[in-house]
C-alpha cells in the first residue's frame, strides 16, 4: 500500500509532461481534422448513395406505375373486347334460338306433309308391289303349268310310243299270222291242183289210150318231174317245224315285252324317287340361299347402322365439348343475359306445352283405334293388325316423346344457366336396337338342269318320232307287199278256177302243161313268199335291235341323270361349305371394322385444319413482330439523332414526347397457351412499336 501510495504521488517532469501533452494535443487536433474529413466523406458518400437510391427508386416507381397503368389499360381494353364479343355471341345465340324455333315449327309442318306424302307413296308402291307380285306369281304359275303340261305331254308321248311299239308288234304278229295263213292257203292250193291233175289223168287215160300211146311216155315222164317238189313228203314236217318255231318266238317276244314292261315300271319308280329326292334337295338349297340372302341383307343394314353410330359418336363428342364451353361462358353472364335466358325458358315451355298437347291428341287417337279394334274383333291388336296409318300414329307418338325429352333437357339447362352454374353434360338414354326387318320376295325360276334335261328329252322324242314315222312307212310298205301277195294269191285262185272250168275240154297234154305252168307260178310265189318272210324277219330283227338300242340309250340317259344329280348335289354341298366360310370371314371383318370405327373419330380432320390455321396465324404474327421491331428501331434511330443518346425506359413512351397508344392487337398462341399483346407507340418524329406479352 505504501509503495502504491508512493507511486500515486510520483513526480512527473514538467518538460516531459509538457511535451507529451503538446504531442497529444497535436495528435488530437490531427485526429479531429481527419475525423472531420472522414465524416464529411461519409456524409458525402451517403448523400450520393441516398441521391442515387432515391433517383433509382423514383425511376423504378415511375416505370412500374406506368407499366401497370399500361397493363390495366390493356386488360381493360381486352375485357371490353371480350364483353363486346360475348354480347355479340349472346345476340347470335338468341337469334339462332329464335330461328331454330321457327325452323323447328316449319320442319314439323314439313314433316307432317312429308309423312302424308310418304304414306300415299308407300300405299302406291305397296299396290304396285302387290300387282307385280301377283303378275309374277301368275307368270310363274303359268310357266309351272306349262312345264308340267310339257312333262305330262312327254310322258303321254312316251306311253304312246310304247303303245305304238306294242301295236307294231301286234301288227307284226298279225302279219306273221296272215303270212302263215297265206302259206296254208298256198299249201292247200298246192294240194288241190295235184288232186285235180291226178283225177284228170285217171279219167282221160282209157279214152285216149290208142291215140296218145306214142306220147304217153314223155307225158307221163314230164308231169312227175314238175309235181315232184310239190308232193315232197318233207314239206309238211318243215312247215310244222316253222309253225312251232314261230310260236316259240312269239312266246319269247311276249316274255321280253313283259320283262321290258317290268323294267319300265321299275325305271319309272326310280325316276319318281329321284325326282322327289331332287325336289327335296332343291327345296333345302332354296331355303339355305334365302337364309343367306336374309343374313346378308341384315349384315348390310347393321353395317350401315354401325357407321352411322360411329359418326354420331364423333358428333356427340364435339357437341359435348362445345356445350361445355358454352356453359362455362354462360355461367359468367350478366343480368341481361339471365333475362334472355328467362325469355328462352318461356319459349321452350311454350314448345313443351304444344308438344304435350300433340302427344295427348295422338295418344287419344291411338286409344280410340285400339278400343274400336278390340270391340270389332274381340281381342287386342297385334303388330300385324296395324295398318300404315296406325303405324304412322305410333311413330309420331315416339317422335313427340323424343322431342319432349329434348325440351325437358333444354329447360333443365336453361334453369342451370339461370342459377349461374355451368350445366352438366346431358345423359343419354339407352336406345333399343331393333333387328333389321328383311322382306323376302320369292321368285321361282325353272331349274337349268331340268330345262336342259327337258330339251334333251324333247330332242330324243323327236328322233323317236322320226324313227316311228320310218317304221310306219316300213309297215305301209309291208302292207302293200302283203296286198300284192294277196292279189297274186287271188290271181292264182282265179287261174285254178279257170283250170277247173276247162278241165273237161283240156287234153292230158294241155292239162299237164297247165299244171306245170301253175306249178311254175307257184314256185315263183313260194320264192317271193320266202323273200318276204326273210324281209319280215329282217324288219323284225331291226325293230328288236332298235328297241334294244332305245333301252340301252334310256339306261345311259338315266345313268347320266343320276351322275348329273350327284355332281349337282356335290357342288351344292361344296358351295354351302364355301358360303359358311365366307360368312365366318365376313363376321370377323365386321368385328374388326366396328373396332376401328369405335377407335377412330372424325375429329382428326378438324385437328389437321386447326393445325394448318395455327401455322398460318403463327406466320402472320411473325410478320407483325418483324414490322413492330423495325418500327422501334427506326424510332430509336431518330431519337438518338435528335437527343444524342440511347432512349431510356421512361423515355420510350412518355406523354411529353407525344407518344400515342395505337389500337390493341391480341393474338392467341396455341403453342404457348397465352395472349400476345402488341401495343404500338409513336411520337412526332417517327413511328415506334413496343411488344408486350401477358
Amino acid at each position: 500500500m505504501e509503495a502504491l501510495a508512493e507511486m500515486q504521488h510520483a513526480y512527473v517532469p514538467y518538460l516531459y509532461a509538457r511535451d507529451r501533452i503538446a504531442r497529444i494535443t497535436e495528435d488530437m487536433k490531427r485526429m479531429k481534422t481527419k475525423h472531420i474529413i472522414i465524416v464529411n466523406d461519409i456524409e458525402k458518400n451517403y448523400g450520393d448513395i441516398e441521391e442515387e437510391t432515391q433517383k433509382q427508386f423514383t425511376v423504378f416507381v415511375v416505370g412500374l406505375r406506368k407499366t401497370y397503368k399500361e397493363k390495366v389499360q390493356t386488360f381493360r381494353h381486352v375485357i371490353d373486347v371480350h364483353q363486346v364479343e360475348l354480347s355479340q355471341k349472346q345476340q347470335y345465340w338468341d337469334n339462332a334460338l329464335k330461328s331454330l324455333s321457327v325452323r323447328n315449327k316449319q320442319l314439323l309442318n314439313e314433316k307432317k306433309a312429308l309423312l302424308i306424302q310418304n304414306k300415299v307413296e308407300f300405299d302406291r308402291l305397296e299396290k304396285q308391289k302387290e300387282e307385280a307380285v301377283k303378275q309374277l306369281t301368275l307368270s310363274l304359275n303359268t310357266n309351272s303349268k306349262t312345264h308340267q303340261e310339257a312333262c305330262k305331254k312327254l310322258e303321254d308321248e312316251l306311253q304312246e310310243k310304247d303303245r305304238m311299239n306294242f301295236l307294231l308288234q301286234e301288227e307284226n304278229k298279225a302279219e306273221k299270222e296272215a303270212v302263215e295263213k297265206l302259206q296254208k292257203e298256198i299249201e292247200e292250193m298246192r294240194q288241190e291242183p295235184r288232186g285235180l291233175l291226178a283225177a284228170a289223168l285217171v279219167t282221160e287215160g282209157p279214152k285216149h289210150e290208142d291215140t296218145v300211146s306214142v306220147k304217153e311216155q314223155p307225158l307221163t315222164s314230164t308231169p312227175p318231174a314238175l309235181i315232184a317238189p310239190i308232193v315232197s313228203p318233207g314239206d309238211g314236217e318243215r312247215m310244222e317245224e316253222e309253225r312251232t318255231q314261230m310260236a316259240t318266238e312269239r312266246d319269247h317276244i311276249r316274255e321280253e315285252r313283259m320283262e321290258r314292261q317290268r323294267e319300265q315300271e321299275a325305271l319309272d319308280e326310280e325316276r319318281h324317287r329321284l325326282q322327289a329326292e331332287r325336289q327335296s334337295l332343291q327345296t333345302q338349297l332354296n331355303e339355305a340361299i334365302q337364309a343367306r340372302d336374309v343374313r346378308e341383307a341384315q349384315y348390310n343394314v347393321l353395317l350401315g347402322q354401325a357407321s352411322e353410330a360411329a359418326a354420331l359418336r364423333s358428333q356427340y363428342a364435339l357437341l359435348l365439348a362445345q356445350f361445355t364451353a358454352l356453359g362455362a361462358v354462360a355461367a359468367a353472364s350478366s343480368d341481361t343475359d339471365r333475362k334472355k335466358v328467362d325469355e328462352s325458358l318461356e319459349k321452350v315451355n311454350e314448345d313443351k306445352t304444344m308438344m304435350a298437347e300433340m302427344k295427348t291428341k295422338v295418344e287419344a287417337d291411338i286409344q280410340t283405334w285400339e278400343k274400336k279394334f278390340e270391340k270389332e274383333n274381340g281381342r287386342p291388336p297385334t303388330e300385324a293388325d296395324k295398318s300404315d296409318s296406325v303405324q304412322e300414329m305410333y311413330t309420331q307418338k315416339e317422335e313427340v316423346s323424343t322431342m319432349m325429352t329434348g325440351l325437358d333437357a333444354q329447360i333443365e339447362t336453361l334453369e342451370t344457366l339461370k342459377r349461374g352454374e355451368a350445366p352438366p353434360a346431358p345423359k343419354m338414354l339407352p336406345v333399343p336396337v331393333k333387328e333389321p326387318e328383311v322382306k323376302v320376295v320369292e321368285v321361282k325360276v325353272p331349274d337349268p338342269a331340268v330345262t336342259a334335261e327337258l330339251e334333251r328329252t324333247q330332242t330324243e322324242l323327236e328322233n323317236m318320232r322320226k324313227q316311228l314315222v320310218a317304221m310306219e312307212m316300213e309297215r305301209s310298205d309291208m302292207s302293200e307287199q302283203r296286198a300284192q301277195l294277196q292279189s297274186q294269191l287271188f290271181a292264182a285262185k282265179n287261174e285254178v278256177a279257170q283250170l277247173e272250168t276247162h278241165e273237161q275240154t283240156a287234153s292230158p297234154t294241155g292239162a299237164a302243161l297247165v299244171a306245170g305252168g301253175v306249178n311254175i307260178d307257184r314256185s315263183d310265189l313260194e320264192k317271193q313268199l320266202r323273200e318276204k318272210e326273210r324281209e319280215l324277219a329282217d324288219v323284225e330283227r331291226k325293230h328288236q335291235e332298235e328297241l334294244r338300242a332305245q333301252e340301252k340309250a334310256k339306261k345311259a340317259v338315266e345313268k347320266d341323270v343320276k351322275k348329273i344329280l350327284k355332281e349337282h348335289l356335290k357342288q351344292q354341298k361344296q358351295q354351302m361349305i364355301e358360303e359358311k366360310k365366307l360368312k365366318d370371314l365376313l363376321n370377323i371383318m365386321v368385328l374388326q371394322v366396328q373396332g376401328i370405327h369405335a377407335e377412330v373419330a372424325e375429329a382428326a380432320g378438324k385437328v389437321d385444319d386447326r393445325m394448318t390455321s395455327a401455322q398460318d396465324d403463327q406466320q402472320k404474327r411473325s410478320v407483325k413482330q418483324d414490322e413492330a421491331k423495325q418500327a422501334y428501331e427506326n424510332w430509336a434511330a431518330s431519337f438518338v439523332a435528335s437527343h444524342g443518346h440511347e432512349p431510356s425506359k421512361e423515355e420510350s413512351c412518355i406523354d411529353d414526347k407525344k407518344v400515342g397508344l395505337h389500337p390493341l392487337t391480341a393474338v392467341y398462341d396455341s403453342n404457348k397457351g397465352g395472349l400476345t399483346l402488341l401495343t404500338v407507340c409513336s411520337d412526332s418524329n417517327g413511328g415506334s412499336s413496343t411488344l408486350l406479352t401477358a
